[in-house]
This record gives C-alpha cells, sequence and structure tokens, in this order.
C-alpha cells in the first residue's frame, strides 16, 4: 500500500510530506485548497505526462516520491527481472522524479534510473485512480469487456485466444504476401538466380580477407623488406657491412666470461648464459635470412590478391559489410528462391496454415465467448444489487454482451484482438423505461456510484493495493451519500482507500482523516496536510454540515455520523 508522499517544488507546494494508513482514508478542505494537486502529484510520481509549468513559481526543479511497502510478491518478481529490487527491503519499492524547469524530467525506482515505461508499469501494479474525468473510460467498451474478464477470471481464455488470433494474423499475412507476389515472381526469380551465381561464382570462405591483406602489404614491399632484412642480418652476424656484428661481439665476450669462469668457478653461469645468447643470436639471424628468401617479389601474385580482395570488396558493397554477412544473404536469397520456384507448394502450405490457425482461434473464441456468457448474467445481478445497495432502488443493468453465432460461417469475421463479442453496458433508471447505453442515461453522480458498484464486486479479484477516488461523489447527496461512505468502508477492508471528499457523510466512515488546506506565509501559499484526531474531526464534519459558522445541530450531527461508524 502507499504509506509515504513526500512533494516539492510542485504548483502551489513547497515542501510537503503525507503518511498514509490502511483502510479508508478520506481526505478534505475547502475548494481550492490542493486536495487534488496532491493526487496530481502522485500521478506524476507514476509516471504522467509532465510540463515546465508544474513547478513552483522560482524553482528550478519539482521533487516527487511515494514509497508502497508490502508489495505483492508478483511486483517483487517484476522488479528483480526489471534489476529494479532492493535486495535488502524487496517488500517496499519507492519511485521517485525529478522534474526540470525546462519540462524533462527523470525518474527513479528504489534509486535507480528507469524509464517512464517502466514506471507507468509500475504504478499499474499499485494504484487504481478513479475521478469525474476518469469515468468516462466507463462508457469504452474494451473498458466494460476488461472488467467483465476480470470479475469472471477468463485471463486463461482470454490468453488463449489472442495467443491464437496472434498465429492466426500471422499466417493470414503470410499467405497474402505470398498470393501478391505471385505476378512478380518470375522476374524476381530472374534476379535471385543472378545474385546467387554472382556470390557462388566468387567461392568465399570465412576470414580469408584478413590474410589476403596481410599478404598484399607484403608483395608491394617486397623490395623494402628485403633490403632491412639484409640490413638486420648483417648487424646480427653476417658483418659484411658491419666492423662489429652482434653476433662477433656476443662470442668475444663469451671467451672472456670463459677466462673468468675458470679463475672463479663460481661465475659458470655467466658463461652458459653467453654462450646462450649467442645460440639465440645465430637462431635470428638464420631465421631473418629465411624471411628474406620468402619475400622476394611475385607481380604476378600481387596481380591475383588485388583482384582476389577487389571481387570481395563488390560482394560486400553489395550483399554486406562483412564475408559472414555475404554468406548469410547468400543463405536468405537460395531460401527464396526455393520458395519461388515452388511457389505452389509454398502456397499450399500457407492456405494449410491459415486453415488450421483459423480453427485454433475459432475454437477459443467459442470458449472466450461462453464463460463470458456465463458470467455476464452473475455480473449483472451482483450490479443491480450493489447499485440498489447505493440508493438506485430501481436500477436495472444489463451488460450489453452480444457474441457472434458459434457455428456461423461469418463467426470469423467477428473476431477481434479480445475475441468474437461486443458489449455496451446498458442501464435503466426508472420503472417503464428501456435500458439504454449507459453514455446516453447516467448522470455524473449515478456514473460514481456505479463505478463504485463495479468496484465493490470486483474487489476480492482485484489485486491492485491502492484505489483512489478522487471526488466521485459529484452529484450525490443524503442517503446515497451515506451508502457511498458504507461501501468505501467496507472496500478498505480488503484494499487501502483513498477518497477525496465535500460529504461528511462519506469523510465520517474513514479510518483516517486527512484535511487539506492553504495558508499565506511571507507573501507566499504554503498547502499543508493535517491528520485529525476524534476531537479535530468532529469539528471538521460539523464545519463541512454547516459551512464556516458551526453551530451545536451541526456539531451534534457530525458526532451522530462518527458514532455510526464506530
Amino acid at each position: 500500500m502507499l504509506e509515504l508522499l513526500r512533494i516539492k517544488n510542485y504548483a502551489i507546494i513547497d515542501d510537503l510530506e503525507v503518511e498514509l494508513g490502511s483502510g479508508l482514508t478520506v481526505i478534505t478542505g475547502e475548494t481550492g485548497a490542493g486536495k487534488s494537486i496532491v493526487m496530481g502529484a502522485l500521478k506524476l510520481a507514476l509516471g504522467e505526462r509532465a510540463t515546465a509549468e508544474s513547478i513552483r513559481s522560482g524553482e528550478k526543479r519539482a521533487f516527487l516520491e511515494a514509497v508502497f511497502g508490502n508489495v505483492a510478491d508478483g511486483v517483487q518478481a517484476w522488479l528483480a527481472e526489471a534489476g529494479l529490487d532492493d535486495p535488502d527491503n524487496n517488500a517496499n519499492v519507492s519511485v521517485r522524479r525529478e522534474i526540470q524547469a525546462g519540462g524533462s524530467s527523470r525518474s527513479f525506482i528504489n534509486g535507480r534510473a528507469a524509464t517512464l515505461v517502466q514506471v507507468r508499469q509500475l504504478g499499474e501494479w499499485l494504484v487504481d485512480i478513479h475521478s469525474q474525468n476518469e469515468h468516462t473510460t466507463l462508457f469504452e467498451s474494451a473498458t466494460q469487456l476488461r472488467l467483465l474478464d476480470s470479475f469472471g477470471g477468463h485471463a486463461k481464455e482470454l490468453n488463449a485466444y489472442k495467443q491464437a488470433f496472434e498465429k492466426f494474423r500471422v499466417a493470414s499475412a503470410s499467405y497474402v504476401s505470398l498470393t501478391q507476389n505471385q505476378g512478380d515472381s518470375e522476374r524476381r526469380r530472374s534476379f535471385l538466380d543472378f545474385q546467387i551465381k554472382e556470390i557462388d561464382a566468387a567461392k568465399l570462405s570465412p576470414g580469408e580477407e584478413e590474410p589476403l591483406e596481410t599478404e598484399r602489404r607484403r608483395l608491394m614491399n617486397a623490395e623494402r623488406l628485403g633490403k632491412a632484412c639484409a640490413a638486420a642480418a648483417d648487424l646480427i652476424y653476417e658483418g659484411e657491412q658491419t666492423e662489429s656484428p652482434a653476433g662477433g661481439l656476443i662470442a668475444a665476450a663469451a671467451k672472456l666470461l670463459a677466462e673468468v669462469a675458470s679463475l672463479d668457478p663460481s661465475q659458470q653461469g655467466l658463461v652458459t648464459q653467453a654462450e646462450e645468447l649467442r645460440f639465440a643470436t645465430e637462431d635470428l639471424a638464420a631465421r631473418v635470412r629465411d624471411y628474406a628468401e620468402k619475400v622476394a617479389a611475385d607481380p604476378q601474385r600481387l596481380v591475383e590478391v588485388e583482384e582476389r580482395l577487389q571481387t570481395i570488396r563488390d560482394l560486400k558493397r553489395k550483399y554486406g559489410g562483412s564475408i559472414d554477412e555475404v554468406l548469410a544473404t547468400l543463405g536468405r536469397l537460395t531460401a527464396e528462391l526455393y520458395t519461388i520456384e515452388n511457389h505452389g507448394a509454398a502456397l499450399k502450405a500457407a492456405e494449410a496454415a491459415v486453415s488450421e490457425a483459423q480453427a485454433g482461434m475459432l475454437k477459443t473464441a467459442r470458449a472466450l465467448s461462453a464463460v463470458r456468457q456465463a458470467s455476464a448474467s452473475k455480473f449483472q445481478k451482483l450490479v443491480e444489487k450493489e447499485m440498489r445497495e447505493l440508493e438506485l432502488p430501481k436500477a436495472v443493468f444489463q451488460t450489453g454482451l452480444i457474441g457472434g453465432v458459434p457455428d456461423s460461417p461469418a463467426f470469423k469475421d467477428s473476431c477481434g484482438v479480445t475475441g468474437a463479442d461486443e458489449i455496451d453496458f446498458l442501464i435503466g433508471l426508472n420503472p417503464g423505461e428501456p435500458a439504454r447505453p449507459l453514455r446516453k442515461v447516467a448522470s455524473g453522480g449515478e456514473i460514481s456510484r456505479i463505478m463504485l458498484a463495479i468496484k465493490s464486486i470486483l474487489a476480492d479479484r482485484d489485486e491492485t493495493p491502492t484505489l483512489i477516488f478522487d471526488e466521485i461523489d459529484v452529484g450525490i447527496s443524503g442517503e446515497a451519500a451515506a451508502r457511498v461512505g458504507e461501501k468505501l468502508r467496507r472496500l478498505g477492508r480488503s484494499h487501502q482507500v483513498l477518497c477525496i471528499t465535500h460529504l461528511p457523510q462519506i469523510a465520517a466512515g474513514g479510518n483516517q482523516h486527512l484535511v487539506v488546506s492553504k495558508k499565506t506565509e511571507k507573501g507566499r501559499v504554503r498547502v499543508t496536510v493535517s491528520t485529525l484526531g476524534q476531537k479535530e474531526r468532529s469539528e471538521a464534519l460539523a464545519q463541512m454540515l454547516s459551512g464556516r459558522e458551526i453551530n451545536a445541530e451541526s456539531r451534534k450531527f457530525a458526532e451522530k455520523l462518527l458514532e455510526q461508524h464506530r
């Protein structure tokens, strides 16, 4: 759950630290006090788009950090796989974001640099945020289908279908490609044949280019190499041009050292070392002479090497940057030519692959439709029950789930990324009125209660630990507000629930009550968040009931609201 939120230099917040507990936490405050700004900071920390305007006036950067405790095993595994875990404390995770004045930002997970994509993925594991602006997603068919699948626990059937659908898509694309290219196949075949013969004729061998380059340099510098070797041999041993070759000097030294050893046997090692040096000198001179004999100029061989290297360069320019890449290209061209030469067989095989993949897709689509249909009736009844508990007593709810006819030839045309089913939540709020699409009927307050009803049903199946409701109470009051408050409190038994509210009936049900306020200090606005004690809560609820002037009646009603939840 979310344990700590730190905000610095964001919007009108200079420096703020908010500690949060389990259960239902209600957040209240006057309009414009900064409640939604606090939630906005959390959204930014979890990867929402940032702008330079996010930074408090006069500051160079903003800092946002959210710390979560007791994260699920699945989150820990994801962090470990991404290399973002904290081995010393893998049950907790911190997400930090720094926003620069230019609008750029950096994100960190457990102190390690992370991409915004990674931060958003992590946020989806940890937090589910609902606000008035985000309720419009409930109108979308994709959202509705996802909710039904979540309720029914259709992950196995849905994943099986998605894999089968992707296999069908790939097979179909391959088949279409073969049919479209059929007209150009003969021209392509001739060109492939030319390319393959050109590469084949060269008889390339992996690794042959480097030895050829070495040989080319040796042949081009044969005269220079010969002169250098002759001079070196003369200096080492020959002595024809040098009065004192190294070999002669070492031999003379060895003779003198032998005399030393005869007088002082302890220095026999010097004689041995000198003799070894003399033999090494003779060997070096012999090797130099041998090499000199091999580097004789060979104009014909130089031409052959140059031609071979040019052939390799030409093929590399056309087919790849190295001999290995040229040979790999040869393999691909040969495979393509084989496909063209066997186009009929390839087309038949592709057609069979499409047929097989389609059968698999249809089978999994039927299985997915069947479990959805079974779940839809249960889902409808539970949503209606929850809605009645939220002061929508006459409401009728239908999933509006429509599936293709499994045995019809057109069933395959109904299959899309998420299956063959269409859905459109329908609701009837008044007796005698037909159920109509949710987007055409419900008000903001009704949408809030429907979303809460659905979330209550999904609570046991929803693994997201923290649920945030940002002013979902708009458009409701009285008994409906009390029922919403009770529903949120119940959700708090299985999840951490944060709710920004203006209604005392909802605020009274919180296990924790935070008040957001702002005040002016030294000519600047500061936002503060206070955790209220029992007496302070009573005063805050009384003020929500009666405004700035608190009276005895509002205090009495506030105490009554709190007593109901004790």
